[in-house]
Protein backbone atom coordinates (compact mmCIF):
# COMPACT_ATOMS: atom_id res chain seq x y z
CA UNK A 1 0.00 0.00 0.00
CA UNK A 2 3.03 2.18 0.69
CA UNK A 3 4.80 1.44 -2.36
CA UNK A 4 1.28 1.87 -4.58
CA UNK A 5 0.78 5.55 -2.24
CA UNK A 6 4.35 6.99 -3.27
CA UNK A 7 3.70 5.99 -6.80
CA UNK A 8 0.44 7.64 -7.05
CA UNK A 9 1.94 10.81 -5.31
CA UNK A 10 4.83 10.84 -7.23
CA UNK A 11 2.48 10.54 -10.85
CA UNK A 12 0.37 13.53 -9.15
CA UNK A 13 3.62 15.84 -8.88
CA UNK A 14 4.90 14.68 -12.49
CA UNK A 15 1.09 15.98 -13.99
CA UNK A 16 1.21 18.93 -11.42
CA UNK A 17 4.71 20.11 -12.59
CA UNK A 18 3.42 19.47 -16.23
CA UNK A 19 0.70 21.51 -15.37
CA UNK A 20 2.61 24.74 -14.32
CA UNK A 21 4.95 24.56 -17.07
CA UNK A 22 2.13 24.79 -19.66
CA UNK A 23 0.82 27.75 -17.50
CA UNK A 24 4.06 29.25 -17.05
CA UNK A 25 4.43 28.73 -21.35
CA UNK A 26 1.01 30.09 -21.89
CA UNK A 27 2.02 33.51 -19.24
CA UNK A 28 4.85 34.17 -21.28
CA UNK A 29 3.54 33.96 -24.43
CA UNK A 30 0.58 35.68 -23.94
CA UNK A 31 2.37 38.46 -21.84
CA UNK A 32 5.14 38.89 -24.49
CA UNK A 33 2.27 39.27 -27.28
CA UNK A 34 0.99 42.42 -25.88
CA UNK A 35 3.95 44.66 -26.56
CA UNK A 36 4.90 45.24 -30.32
CA UNK A 37 8.73 44.35 -29.67
CA UNK A 38 8.01 41.27 -28.50
CA UNK A 39 5.37 40.06 -30.22
CA UNK A 40 7.34 37.62 -32.60
CA UNK A 41 8.73 36.25 -29.67
CA UNK A 42 5.67 35.56 -27.78
CA UNK A 43 4.22 33.58 -30.93
CA UNK A 44 6.71 31.67 -31.43
CA UNK A 45 6.48 30.55 -27.53
CA UNK A 46 2.98 30.01 -28.27
CA UNK A 47 3.51 28.14 -31.85
CA UNK A 48 5.95 25.81 -30.28
CA UNK A 49 4.26 24.98 -27.08
CA UNK A 50 1.23 24.18 -29.29
CA UNK A 51 3.10 22.14 -32.25
CA UNK A 52 4.92 20.50 -29.22
CA UNK A 53 1.42 19.28 -27.85
CA UNK A 54 -0.21 18.38 -30.79
CA UNK A 55 3.01 16.22 -32.02
CA UNK A 56 3.19 14.36 -28.45
CA UNK A 57 -0.77 13.79 -28.41
CA UNK A 58 -0.72 12.17 -32.05
CA UNK A 59 3.03 9.88 -30.94
CA UNK A 60 0.74 8.95 -27.91
CA UNK A 61 -2.23 7.89 -30.03
CA UNK A 62 0.14 6.27 -32.41
CA UNK A 63 1.64 4.21 -29.83
CA UNK A 64 -1.65 3.11 -28.39
CA UNK A 65 -2.01 -0.25 -30.54
CA UNK A 66 1.87 -1.40 -29.24
CA UNK A 67 1.28 -0.37 -25.67
CA UNK A 68 -1.81 -2.43 -26.01
CA UNK A 69 0.05 -5.41 -27.55
CA UNK A 70 2.82 -5.21 -24.84
CA UNK A 71 -0.22 -4.85 -21.78
CA UNK A 72 -1.78 -8.15 -22.96
CA UNK A 73 1.63 -9.75 -23.87
CA UNK A 74 3.03 -8.85 -20.16
CA UNK A 75 -0.36 -10.31 -18.44
CA UNK A 76 -0.56 -13.30 -20.66
CA UNK A 77 3.22 -13.76 -19.60
CA UNK A 78 2.55 -13.18 -15.96
CA UNK A 79 -0.88 -15.88 -15.94
CA UNK A 80 1.22 -18.12 -17.51
CA UNK A 81 3.96 -18.18 -15.31
CA UNK A 82 1.28 -17.98 -12.40
CA UNK A 83 -0.14 -21.14 -14.45
CA UNK A 84 3.24 -22.74 -14.42
CA UNK A 85 4.44 -22.37 -10.84
CA UNK A 86 0.89 -23.74 -9.39
CA UNK A 87 0.92 -27.04 -12.24
CA UNK A 88 4.63 -28.11 -11.08
CA UNK A 89 3.60 -26.92 -7.09
CA UNK A 90 1.10 -29.66 -7.70
CA UNK A 91 3.24 -32.13 -9.02
CA UNK A 92 6.02 -31.04 -6.21
CA UNK A 93 3.73 -32.15 -3.87
CA UNK A 94 2.39 -35.16 -5.80
CA UNK A 95 -0.83 -33.67 -5.87
CA UNK A 96 -0.40 -34.04 -9.25
CA UNK A 97 1.08 -36.82 -11.23
CA UNK A 98 1.94 -37.50 -14.56
CA UNK A 99 3.04 -40.85 -16.19
CA UNK A 100 7.31 -40.88 -16.75
CA UNK A 101 7.90 -37.30 -15.00
CA UNK A 102 9.70 -37.72 -11.73
CA UNK A 103 8.90 -35.48 -9.00
CA UNK A 104 12.85 -34.28 -8.97
CA UNK A 105 11.98 -32.50 -11.98
CA UNK A 106 9.62 -30.42 -11.31
CA UNK A 107 11.57 -27.50 -9.75
CA UNK A 108 14.03 -27.52 -12.77
CA UNK A 109 11.40 -28.00 -14.92
CA UNK A 110 9.36 -25.15 -13.60
CA UNK A 111 12.31 -22.91 -14.39
CA UNK A 112 13.14 -23.59 -17.15
CA UNK A 113 9.16 -22.94 -18.25
CA UNK A 114 9.64 -19.48 -16.58
CA UNK A 115 12.09 -18.21 -18.41
CA UNK A 116 11.17 -19.54 -21.51
CA UNK A 117 7.67 -17.34 -21.00
CA UNK A 118 9.68 -14.76 -19.81
CA UNK A 119 12.25 -14.83 -22.68
CA UNK A 120 9.40 -15.10 -25.58
CA UNK A 121 7.34 -12.17 -23.85
CA UNK A 122 10.35 -9.86 -23.81
CA UNK A 123 11.17 -10.70 -27.63
CA UNK A 124 7.49 -10.08 -28.12
CA UNK A 125 7.37 -6.64 -26.42
CA UNK A 126 11.28 -5.46 -27.37
CA UNK A 127 10.23 -4.18 -30.81
CA UNK A 128 7.21 -2.49 -29.62
CA UNK A 129 9.35 -0.36 -26.96
CA UNK A 130 9.82 3.47 -27.82
CA UNK A 131 13.12 4.07 -29.90
CA UNK A 132 14.24 -0.07 -30.22
CA UNK A 133 14.83 0.62 -33.93
CA UNK A 134 16.90 3.51 -33.33
CA UNK A 135 20.47 2.72 -34.21
CA UNK A 136 22.06 3.59 -30.35
CA UNK A 137 19.39 0.75 -29.57
CA UNK A 138 20.24 -1.79 -31.88
CA UNK A 139 24.04 -0.54 -31.20
CA UNK A 140 23.32 -2.02 -27.49
CA UNK A 141 21.50 -4.41 -28.22
CA UNK A 142 23.88 -6.25 -30.59
CA UNK A 143 26.82 -5.73 -28.10
CA UNK A 144 24.51 -7.08 -25.21
CA UNK A 145 24.42 -10.01 -27.14
CA UNK A 146 28.21 -10.25 -28.31
CA UNK A 147 29.39 -10.06 -24.18
CA UNK A 148 26.66 -13.16 -23.63
CA UNK A 149 27.68 -14.86 -26.26
CA UNK A 150 31.74 -14.63 -25.76
CA UNK A 151 31.57 -14.46 -21.96
CA UNK A 152 28.82 -16.44 -21.29
CA UNK A 153 30.10 -19.54 -23.53
CA UNK A 154 31.22 -21.98 -20.75
CA UNK A 155 27.92 -21.01 -18.45
CA UNK A 156 25.63 -22.23 -20.87
CA UNK A 157 27.94 -25.15 -21.18
CA UNK A 158 27.76 -26.01 -17.70
CA UNK A 159 23.60 -24.92 -18.00
CA UNK A 160 23.31 -27.33 -20.47
CA UNK A 161 25.58 -30.05 -18.73
CA UNK A 162 22.87 -29.92 -15.18
CA UNK A 163 20.37 -29.33 -17.24
CA UNK A 164 21.49 -33.27 -19.12
CA UNK A 165 22.50 -34.77 -15.47
CA UNK A 166 18.92 -33.82 -14.08
CA UNK A 167 16.59 -35.09 -16.55
CA UNK A 168 18.97 -38.57 -17.37
CA UNK A 169 18.87 -39.13 -13.87
CA UNK A 170 22.36 -39.65 -13.96
CA UNK A 171 22.90 -39.08 -10.09
CA UNK A 172 20.25 -39.47 -7.46
CA UNK A 173 19.73 -37.96 -3.84
CA UNK A 174 22.24 -40.33 -1.74
CA UNK A 175 24.54 -41.22 -4.63
CA UNK A 176 28.20 -41.28 -3.81
CA UNK A 177 30.21 -39.53 -6.02
CA UNK A 178 33.71 -39.02 -6.62
CA UNK A 179 35.48 -35.53 -8.17
CA UNK A 180 39.03 -34.40 -8.60
CA UNK A 181 39.98 -37.29 -6.24
CA UNK A 182 37.39 -35.96 -3.49
CA UNK A 183 34.48 -38.45 -2.84
CA UNK A 184 30.98 -37.27 -1.19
Amino acid sequence: VEQEASLLIGLVKQIYRGIIAIIIFLYLSSLTRYFPWTKGVGQAIFDYLYSSTIKAIEAAIAYLPSLLTIIVTLTAAYYAIRFCRLFFQAIKREILSLPKFDREWAEPTEKLAIFLISAFAAAIVFPLLPGSQSPAFRGISIFAGALLTIGGASAIANLVGGIVIIYTRAFQTGDCVQIDGVKG
